[in-house]
């Protein structure tokens, strides 16, 4: 077994267990959606460049000494990535979050405004 055999094999363990783990984070919802179906296209892409024959021919043009080399720097590459668009969704979901518990604070201010102009007889905002 040559060396290109070897990294296809790689390739598509890879994008099996990024395809894993991406449906794993999609369902705990620490992924977006958005986030999660473009892991899942890559994944797909992955498994494909090194599964099907016609599509793996860039294989044989690395060489065994850089075969390693690019598999551990795409792996390390990849893991980073994935982990960025991790904490990229869960700061998605605190903003959302965010603006939802301000726009209940903006309505609640705006009850409290109008029940002390309704109790005073005065508009508060026009007060200097």
């Amino acid at each position: 077994m040559g060396s290109a055999e070897i990294m296809r094999i790689f390739v598509v363990a890879i994008g099996i267990v990024l395809l894993i783990a991406d449906f794993m984070c999609y369902c705990r919802q620490k992924m977006r959606e958005n986030f999660g179906f473009a892991w899942g296209v890559f994944s797909v892409i992955l498994i494909l460049l090194g599964a099907v024959p016609g599509l793996s021919a860039w294989s044989r043009l690395i060489s065994a000494e850089l075969c390693v080399v690019v598999l551990i720097l795409g792996i390390v590459v990849i893991w980073i990535l994935f982990f960025i668009s991790m904490v990229v969704s869960g700061l998605m979901a605190k903003n959302q979050e965010l603006a939802m518990q301000v726009s209940l604070i903006n309505c609640e201010l705006q009850r409290v405004l109008a029940k002390m102009e309704e109790m005073t007889g005065e508009d508060i905002m026009e007060i200097k």
